[in-house]
This record gives C-alpha cells, sequence and structure tokens, in this order.
C-alpha cells in the first residue's frame, strides 16, 4: 500500500463502473482538498477501490497520458507518473483470506462468503449495517436463493444490532418480526432473561414470555 499523511479514498459502488470523468472527479476533490488544508501533494495519496476492471481509464491513462500501470500485488496496481502516489485496487482480485471485508464490496459473492460477512459482523465492535446493505444490495441474485439462511444469521447478529435487520427488510429478503422472533429463542435458549431480550430487541416483553414459554412445551 502507499498511503501516507493524507489519503483520498474513493469506493465505487458494486454495481458501477469507473471512468475517466470519475478518475478526474476524484483527483478535483484532492486538488480541493490540499487547497483548503494548506497540504503539499507530496504527503497526499488517491486509492480507488472497484469493482469493475475500468478497461476505458486504463487504456486512457496509457495511451491518452502516458502513465505507466504496474501491478504491485494480487489486485493492486500503482500509476506511475501522476502528481501524488495513485493505486488501483480491484476487490474481485484480493486473496480473500487476507482482505475478507474488503474483498467483498462487489457484486456475484457466492454464498458462503455471504454466510461468512453475516456471521463475523457480530464480532465487529463498530456500525456494519452500512456495508452489509451495499453488500447485500449488489448480491441481490444470490440471497433470493437463501432467504432462510438470512434469516437465521440476522437472527445472529440481531442481538449486537437490533437495526441491522432494516437493511434486508427493505431489500425484501427478511421478515423483520420473524428475524426479532428467532434472535429471541436463541438468546432465551443460551439462558438470557426475558426482560434483558425485550430490550436488546425492542421487543414487548409479555410477547417475549410468550416466546419462553413455548420453548418450554415438549414437542
Amino acid at each position: 500500500m502507499i498511503f501516507r499523511d493524507h489519503n483520498i479514498v474513493e469506493y465505487k459502488s458494486p454495481e458501477d463502473s469507473f471512468t475517466v470523468d470519475d478518475y478526474n472527479k476524484v483527483f478535483a476533490y484532492a486538488y480541493l482538498y490540499a487547497s483548503l488544508t494548506q497540504t503539499s501533494i507530496k504527503d497526499m495519496t488517491v486509492t480507488l477501490v472497484l469493482s469493475k476492471r475500468p478497461q476505458h481509464l486504463l487504456k486512457y491513462l496509457r495511451s491518452g497520458l502516458s502513465l505507466a500501470i504496474e501491478k504491485d500485488s494480487s489486485g493492486i496496481y500503482l500509476i506511475e507518473g501522476e502528481r501524488m502516489p495513485v493505486q488501483i485496487v480491484m476487490t474481485k482480485s484480493l486473496p480473500e483470506e487476507d482482505n475478507l471485508w474488503l474483498r467483498s464490496l462487489r457484486g456475484g459473492l457466492p454464498k458462503s462468503t455471504v454466510r461468512r460477512l453475516l456471521n463475523e459482523s457480530a464480532t465487529i465492535n463498530s456500525e456494519v449495517r452500512a456495508y452489509i446493505y451495499a453488500v447485500v444490495k449488489a448480491n441481490r441474485k444470490t440471497m433470493r436463493g437463501v432467504e432462510e439462511m438470512a434469516a437465521r444469521d440476522v437472527a445472529e447478529v440481531l442481538i449486537e444490532y437490533p437495526s441491522f435487520v432494516e437493511a434486508f427488510e427493505k431489500l425484501g429478503f427478511v421478515d423483520a418480526k420473524k428475524a426479532a422472533t428467532n434472535a429471541a429463542e436463541r438468546a432465551l435458549t443460551r439462558g438470557a432473561k426475558p426482560e434483558d431480550v425485550a430490550y436488546d430487541l425492542d421487543l414487548p416483553l409479555d410477547k417475549v414470555l410468550e416466546i419462553q414459554e413455548n420453548l418450554a412445551k415438549p414437542d
């Protein structure tokens, strides 16, 4: 990586391409930032995180601007000759084990990766709903075939992030009420107190007590 003290990072939507105009716009932002903050260009970098290979842009950089493009490592390309260091990160080409979250900001993910993202999101002490929403939106085709998996895994993380399920519900993949019930069942089975479950999941206490009663009934 080429990062310095000040780094401009552009994430392109997994569904969008990256054009010459987009490239020029990023540099406009970079120069404006340098001017407003009185930052030296030598202390800045530009990073483009893309899902789709920008064929037209690469041709323009090589032929139109006579810039060299060198492969730094798997999925990372350096543009030589600009006024500040520039790198293009192709998410599809990044090694998955070392770059799971960055690499997954794209479409065409396999079911196993989607499941892993959902499960691992529960262990991260930060807001991940926006990230997951972007991933799910870009992988509608995959998600439509795994509604049950999605509902089950959302239940796993719902206790930590009660608003997390909203992203799935908006895209039509999950029934929020069903996911909340699943989450309550799992929490109660693990020994959580009904009042704590009701608070964490924003459910009526009588609803949680009803779920607890049903769990206690013999099959």
